[in-house]
């Protein structure tokens, strides 16, 4: 029997808690060890887990004025980074409590200490505070970091031990194996027939026709905009924020039909604005699934957003703004990419115990012979 993996997460809340769970009676070599940041973490059954500790810091509350400067405290480069975001769209910000993530921060660092040696610290996304301690701590101990994500693929997860911005992810490395072994372009058309169905059935049910309703014989952009806190706005976004992405395709795309959508995960920006903004404009602001907008458009303009898979999985152009994890910019085939992504940078929930295994085994003969090492998904 192969002795388990001791693995240690720091996970945001309950709903991450759960997905653990669950990929946790798929991957039975893992031993699982938590330390959760919010109070509804602590209503998820522990039964899998062979110690938890909860922080109880609830910071999800919002603001619905102009911050002040988040204090220079270590470690919350985000939280700084988002207290400073000017959008006119945007009339509420997430408050946090300056006092109680100072002290979050010293009880995660004497909670990863207690829970002892790990074989790998797991993370959930990037950037908050509590993930940028745990990376931090690893480093000091010498421990590689998993980072996790729900990937964009229904049912697939990303699972990286570099990072998750651009240039900095395992992904490059996985692209150069794929290329080695020659893309079976074949198996990626039959698993795109099946994927697109797929993906339209976790959304909001849009026919085409509906939305064909709204084109003309203009060529049609459909821009969808971005949640204005997440970390591919405020790191990676190269100065564009929901705002300036509207102005900048009102410039470049004065003679075409323009479709937009506003993220349903948007708490911060005021509708009523961005309605004003679009009615000025023109422009048709639609709720529905962005499959079948991106279906219905000849462009799709997006700053970092997974409908940039969307589209290349619909053979629809895209403008990308900014720089997101999933893409290469050297790489001119975006099917090649679509192929790479789908099998061999996400993978199945099944497949973690083996990811992270790799993950752990690359670092250890990173350190050992003192040099880089490409990851071989």
């Amino acid at each position: 029997m192969p002795t388990p993996l001791k693995v240690l997460a720091v996970v945001p809340d309950g709903n991450v808690m759960d997905r653990l769970r669950i990929y946790s009676q798929w991957n039975v070599d893992l031993e699982w060890h938590l330390i959760t940041v919010r109070p509804d973490a602590a209503l998820e059954p522990t039964d899998w887990v062979e110690r938890v500790h909860h922080l109880q810091i609830e910071d999800r509350s919002l603001l619905d004025s102009v911050p002040e400067a988040f204090p220079d405290l270590e470690h919350c480069q985000y939280e700084r980074a988002c207290h400073a975001i000017r959008d006119p769209f945007v009339v509420k910000w997430p408050l946090y409590d300056h006092e109680a993530i100072e002290n979050g921060i010293l009880r995660l660092r004497n909670k990863l200490m207690a829970m002892g040696p790990a074989d790998l610290i797991v993370t959930w996304g990037e950037r908050c505070w509590y993930n940028e301690v745990a990376i931090a701590f690893a480093q000091e101990v010498g421990v590689p970091v998993c980072r996790l994500e729900r990937a964009t693929f229904p049912g697939t997860i990303v699972a990286d031990g570099t990072g998750l911005e651009q240039g900095r992810t395992d992904l490059p490395s996985c692209h150069r194996v794929s290329e080695m072994e020659a893309f079976p372009y074949e198996q990626l058309e039959t698993w795109l027939s099946i994927a697109v169905w797929q993906s339209v059935e976790q959304q909001q049910r849009t026919t085409r026709g509906m939305v064909e309703v709204y084109t003309d014989n203009r060529p049609t952009v459909f821009v969808p905009l971005q949640v204005p806190f997440d970390t591919n706005i405020v790191f990676r976004s190269e100065g564009f924020g929901n705002f300036e992405l509207l102005e900048y395709v009102a410039a470049k795309y004065k003679d075409c039909r323009v479709l937009v959508k506003v993220h349903p995960g948007d708490a911060y920006s005021n509708s009523q604005h961005v309605a004003a903004y679009c009615a000025d404009k023109g422009w048709e602001l639609l709720p529905y699934s962005s499959q079948a907008l991106i279906a219905a458009s000849d462009l799709v303009v997006s700053i970092n957003s997974q409908c940039i898979i969307e589209a290349w999985m619909h053979a629809v152009d895209v403008d990308i703004i900014g720089k997101p994890a999933f893409d290469l910019p050297e790489e001119p085939d975006k099917q090649a990419l679509l192929y790479t992504l789908r099998f061999a940078y996400y993978i199945e929930p099944w497949q973690l115990t083996t990811r992270l295994s790799q993950i752990r085994e690359s670092y250890v003969d990173t350190e050992s012979l003192g040099r880089g090492t490409d990851f071989v998904g």
